[in-house]
C-alpha cells in the first residue's frame, strides 16, 4: 500500500476503513496473499490495527519520539 490519506474534514466518517477494504479485496483479485506497508506514529496506526495489520519492524531514529512502523496483513488465499 503506498499511500492513503483521507481530507482532514471527511476523517472519522469510515472512508480510511472502506477505502482500505476494497485495496484488500483488489490485492486478492490479483492473487496476492499478503500486504505491506509502511506509517509513522503520528499518523493512523490504529487504522491499521483495527483491520488486522501487525508491526512487523519498528524503526525508531527518528526525532521527537516518532517511530516509522513496517506493517503487514496476511489475506490467505482468495
Amino acid at each position: 500500500l503506498q499511500q492513503l490519506w483521507v481530507h482532514e474534514s471527511h476523517r472519522r466518517c469510515g472512508i480510511g476503513s472502506k477505502l482500505l477494504c476494497s485495496f484488500e479485496e483488489q490485492t486478492r483479485l490479483l492473487g496476492c496473499e499478503s500486504v505491506f506497508l509502511e506509517t509513522f506514529t503520528f499518523q493512523m496506526p490504529p487504522l491499521y490495527l483495527s483491520h488486522g495489520y501487525r508491526v512487523a519492524y519498528e524503526n525508531k531514529a527518528f526525532p521527537h519520539a516518532i517511530s516509522k512502523l513496517h506493517m503487514y496483513k496476511n489475506l490467505g488465499p482468495h
